[in-house]
């Protein structure tokens, strides 16, 4: 009772953030509309090696495109303010009306928190990642290399709605640029702004629904152009924390 409860409050204030901004930005933009899902585990298996990852279902309900994918990671704990993470990951697309891909990629990236403001938590993700595509049913074959990286403050634990668990919130800015010579990858290159409400459910389990508003590449004049919104519902739990 307590998951749905929590589950219930953090989409329902997040889809009233989400719906509001998007009637305030409707005249400048008419963007396409996902539904993320994702399931993120974690399992440690000392103070600084963890096995995780995730794997998850997206749907853009109007044109029926889905995807799913899943992206196992190993992550290296330095020391409390450098991490680092490497992975591979596979994702399937289905588009009703055009085609369906096939995409393989590989990644590392470094992660810095820092600095922390009082409760306030900064925290910085740069890495690379390298990708291979196939697009049928023409069978066309693309592999691009791109960096991403991400900006991200975490509020400090704060009580919502009487429930008993802690609640936080989440904002944060990430660049994704295409870094091969191929020039119709540009068309790749993406910002991407996120606002996130979660919840810390049990020590193992947390809960949380971010609103992402995604930037690309208009083609005509290389500016970035809002065009697709999404509603995303993570949910992270620790098989084994320790």
């Amino acid at each position: 009772m307590l998951f749905f409860r929590s589950i219930g409050s953090i989409i329902s204030l997040i889809a009233v953030v989400f719906f509001t901004t998007g009637l305030l930005t409707s005249v400048q933009a008419q963007s396409k509309f996902q539904l993320w899902t994702d399931f993120n585990p974690t399992y440690k298996l000392d103070k600084k090696w963890t096995l995780g990852g995730d794997l998850g279902y997206r749907i853009e309900p109007e044109s029926g495109k889905q995807t799913v994918y899943v992206r196992p990671t190993v992550i290296y704990k330095l020391n409390p303010v450098f991490k680092l993470s490497a992975g591979v990951a596979n994702y399937n697309i289905w588009d009703s009306d055009h085609y369906k891909s096939f995409e393989f990629r590989s990644f590392l990236f470094t992660h810095v928190s820092w600095p922390k403001l009082g409760e306030f938590v900064f925290s910085h993700r740069l890495g690379v990642e390298q990708r291979w595509f196939m697009i049928q049913p023409d069978d066309i074959s693309i592999s691009d290399q791109r960096i991403r990286y991400y900006l991200q403050l975490k509020s400090p634990n704060f009580n919502l709605f009487n429930l008993k668990q802690p609640f936080y919130g989440l904002i944060n800015y990430e660049l994704l640029r295409d870094i091969s010579k191929a020039e119709i990858l540009k068309l790749f290159n993406q910002n991407r702004i996120t606002l996130a409400l979660g919840s810390e459910v049990t020590e193992r389990l947390k809960i949380d629904a971010r609103l992402k508003i995604m930037s690309f590449v208009n083609p005509l004049n290389n500016n970035f152009v809002r065009d697709l919104d999404v509603l995303r519902i993570r949910i992270f739990y620790k098989i084994k924390s320790s």
